[in-house]
């Protein structure tokens, strides 16, 4: 028998593992970015200190002899945070249960430890199979934790072992399976996302290391470096628990289906996957990628939603030697880095001609830190004209660059470098404060009604100093912001959703306008364009491209300026080539056009005595 004031004592315990519960969630978002190995200490520490607090509302079976729920949390800490996390709460939990001292002394010690290996067992158990435990297996695993303790209660007096049978052992028998089950099922999700091998971001250095320990003596295995498409939006948009749920997802995925290959994550939705002995797959080695990426775009159910993946990736296949692990890794990289190229969802296998590719970018990206100070960078301005009453409308500024060794170098190859390294910031400042002084002094003065573009990317409209910085720029070059109109793409909204729209409400309030460039390529959605201050719409030039040849395109292009009007929003259709897209656009009230109809992008410095010359003529839009 038992009696009711113990039971009710130890659910107290179990209330106060409960208050634990709700703690660690409220840190894990503090935590989920820490290196592993100190996740894992950590989860040792807070286990102990919680195995601390339990026992300081415990059960006394005698003087001395205390039952609480520490073997429990002990347990916990072994199952989530390895040897590590077992140490650490172990040792905790020893000092505290020598402080209290008493005759129970040597057996609560000897329960900590023996919960301690049981938990590790169950963590061993979970790692083998690549799955949970059961809820069965929990309940047993809490039946364990109650019985290994009487082995050690048995070293007590007599007395107190009939004591702790007749009144204590049978709410442990109760209880400590039940708060296993519960314990589990409330922060298995929780600890699984903060300890999970998958969630860690690696450098390059410990990637090579893990794959040459991997894949060693393997004659042929394959380096897969992919992204998840639109991950950084998913996590701006649903959250990081979302994100990382669905990384957990994946990787169970691939590791179930698809025996085990080594999975390591590089960047915020990068990865890279090693698949060895090529030797024994059936069928090809594209055969086999296309079903590993077959099954993760298979749709994933989180947090009650429906999530779809595409997946970008690189792949290249060598021999795994110590001497060409890191080869393989530029190769692959490299190889995505094509990938992008050709849009989202693509995955392409590395060619020795994207060696020199690699080589050119690299120089590229060496370059353009100086060229900037060498006075390599120069501003082209691209005219805009509204088609009802053929006005110049403003320019469009473009950033140019010419290097002395590499000649002309493509703003679709810079930019996103420039990006990556963050020059684009410096070089961005430039663009605008150029922008904004020829307009004021040289262009205004002819044209008053001229808008100014200037094109913006996310990296900018992310930098918390934007703001403060366009305006410094406005009032030291004295341009009235009503005059300066920002572009930015979806995509760049998208990376950063409420700092960005914070940011454009605050510039829109000065008076600047806000143009949402290559409408149509990314999220085209009409939330987006509610969201943000939006004043203007860009479609972008493949929607303009053989406008006439192909019937389709043409539907889809009108359907867009419908659709953008509808929101009561102008529409400029850029890349204009022939009067025949002129005519269409003109009969679908596109408000304004640009493109080589009627100027290609021009010398800043030539921008003034261009304006003189349309002002003084018809406008090129008329016929």
């Amino acid at each position: 028998m038992f009696e009711w004031p113990v039971f009710i004592n130890l659910l107290r315990n179990a209330a106060d593992i409960g208050f634990f519960i709700f703690l660690v969630n409220y840190i894990r978002r503090y935590m989920v970015h820490l290196n592993r190995t100190v996740k894992l200490w950590a989860w040792g520490l807070l286990f102990g200190l919680a195995g601390l607090v339990s026992m300081q509302y415990p059960i006394t079976v005698s003087e001395g002899v205390i039952v609480d729920f520490r073997v429990v949390l002990v347990a916990m800490a072994s199952l989530y945070g390895g040897a590590r996390g077992a140490l650490l709460s172990a040792l905790l939990i020893a000092a505290g249960r020598y402080y209290l001292g008493g005759a129970g002394f040597i057996p609560g010690i000897g329960t900590v430890i023996t919960a301690a290996l049981l938990g590790l067992l169950a963590r061993w158990y979970e790692q083998k199979n690549n799955r949970r435990m059961s809820n069965l297996q929990l309940l047993g695993l809490g039946f364990l934790l109650a019985l290994q303790m009487l082995p050690w209660v048995m070293l007590l007096p007599r007395q107190t072992v009939m004591q702790y049978l007749q009144y204590s052992a049978i709410p442990v028998f109760i209880l400590f399976p039940l708060t296993v089950l519960l314990f589990c099922h409330v922060m298995a999700g929780q600890f699984r996302v903060l300890s999970h091998p998958f969630l860690e971001i690696s450098n390059l250095k410990h990637i090579s290391t893990e794959l040459q320990r991997y894949a060693g003596g393997s004659s042929q295995t394959a380096v897969a470096f992919a992204q998840i498409d639109n991950f950084k939006n998913l996590n701006h948009l649903y959250g990081y628990a979302l994100g990382e749920q669905l990384l957990i997802q994946m990787y169970d995925r691939i590791r179930s289906r698809f025996g085990d290959p080594l999975l390591i994550r590089y960047g915020m939705g990068e990865f890279v996957m090693c698949l060895k002995n090529l030797d024994n797959i059936q069928g090809s080695l594209k055969c086999e990628l296309k079903k590993i990426k077959q099954e993760l775009m298979q749709p994933y159910r989180v947090h009650g939603m429906e999530i779809n993946l595409t997946l970008t990736a690189g792949v290249a296949v060598g021999a795994a030697r110590k001497d060409s692990v890191e080869t393989m890794l530029r190769q692959a990289e490299t190889a995505l880095h094509e990938a992008r190229k050709k849009g989202q969802n693509h995955t392409i296998m590395y060619e020795p001609s994207m060696a020199d590719k690699s080589v050119h970018f690299s120089q590229i990206q060496e370059a353009l830190r100086s060229a900037l100070s060498r006075g390599e960078i120069s501003l082209h301005l691209q005219p805009q004209f509204n088609t009802d009453t053929s006005l110049l409308r403003g320019f469009e500024a473009l950033v140019r660059w010419n290097h002395p060794r590499l000649g002309p170098v493509s703003p679709a190859d810079f930019i996103p470098i420039a990006e990556q390294n963050g020059t684009i910031i410096e070089i961005g400042e430039w663009v605008l404060r150029q922008a904004c002084e020829i307009h004021l002094k040289e262009l205004l003065p002819l044209f008053p009604e001229a808008l100014m573009s200037v094109n913006i990317s996310a990296v900018q409209l992310g930098d918390p100093d934007f703001a403060a910085g366009v305006v410094r720029i406005l009032e030291e070059t004295g341009l009235p912001p009503d005059r300066l109109e920002l572009e930015i793409t979806e995509s760049g909204l998208m990376a950063s959703v409420e700092s960005a729209a914070e940011t454009m409400t605050q510039l829109e309030k000065l008076g600047i306008r806000f143009a949402l460039d290559d409408f149509g390529t990314g999220y085209s959605s009409l939330n987006y364009l509610q969201k943000f201050p939006i004043h203007l719409v860009k479609i972008d030039k493949s929607f303009i491209h053989d406008l006439s040849g192909r019937q389709n395109k043409s539907r889809m292009t009108e359907s867009i300026i419908n659709f953008v009007h509808m929101l009561n929003l102008p529409v400029v259709a850029e890349g204009l080539e022939t009067d025949e897209q002129l005519t269409l656009l003109r009969d679908w009230r596109c408000d304004f056009v640009q493109g080589y109809l009627f100027s290609r992008p021009i010398p800043a410095g030539e921008a003034p005595a261009y304006v003189r010359r349309i002002l003084n003529q018809p406008s090129p839009v008329t016929p």
